[in-house]
């Protein structure tokens, strides 16, 4: 259907442009006026332009080929590549992670309400934060700003079996510094079983924490998923603790 509306805006445009051709021509029949050539070229200058907005008027907002919305109401980054969940268009990728923290566009810019409702309906199940026991003694569970990255509890439970008690595999998988769980910097594990109750949503990027190997599109560089949730004022009773031993 896209396809069919795109060729269809260009005949539009390409008619305008013929008719544009043609009545120019006509300005050189001898015996015009030069006022009256130039009161036609206005004419087919305003009457060209005209039509090409037309043409893209016209084009009603659709699906494109990775179900993402494309049109006048469509999203601002039109270039996504959605599979289920992930930006995986790497100039779109490169273009947001470009934009300086604090100025990245909200994901709903870049992925339909119904693409970010099915990313979120993924922590359901609950999610979990693993950080340093160092950070939680220090700042409790939330950043500066109130908010925190957690992941899904199922894609907690595969990291900690796969890495093994191998810290730099952790770090790897969660885009964190290298020996950042090293010199006694011991790993904890916070789960939220209701992350709905914390205003979870799709990270902008514009968070206190996202660093610069934050990915847009709600993913971690292992792929696992991603989201931030508000943890500033959480109740006690809304998280589990737990120390992880390497």
């Amino acid at each position: 259907m896209a396809e069919l509306q795109g060729n269809a805006g260009a005949a539009v445009a390409e008619a305008a442009d013929h008719l544009g051709t043609t009545l120019v021509e006509l300005t050189a029949v001898p015996g015009v006026g030069k006022a009256a050539k130039s009161g036609v070229e206005n004419l087919v200058d305003t009457a060209v332009d005209q039509a090409r907005k037309d043409a893209r008027k016209d084009i009603s907002p659709q699906s494109n080929v990775d179900g993402e919305m494309i049109g006048q109401d469509g999203p601002t980054y039109s270039g996504v590549r959605s599979g289920e969940n992930a930006v995986t268009d790497k100039t779109l990728i490169d273009e947001i992670r470009s934009i300086p923290k604090g100025q990245r566009p909200d994901p709903s810019e870049y992925f339909s309400a119904s693409q970010i409702e099915s990313h979120l309906a993924q922590f359901d199940n609950g999610a979990s934060r693993l950080m340093s026991q160092k950070n939680f003694d220090k700042y409790g569970i939330a950043q500066i700003d109130g908010s925190s990255f957690v992941m899904t509890r199922n894609d907690a439970d595969r990291l900690l079996a796969t890495a093994n008690g191998d810290g730099r595999a952790m770090e790897e998988a969660l885009g964190l510094p290298d020996k950042f769980f090293s010199d006694g910097n011991e790993l904890v594990r916070i789960d939220i079983p209701k992350p709905r109750e914390l205003n979870i949503r799709m990270p902008s990027g514009n968070e206190a924490g996202a660093n610069p190997k934050w990915i847009p599109g709600g993913r971690l560089p292992d792929d696992s998923l991603e989201a931030v949730i508000d943890t500033g004022d959480i109740a006690e009773n809304q998280y589990l603790f737990y120390n992880i031993n390497f």
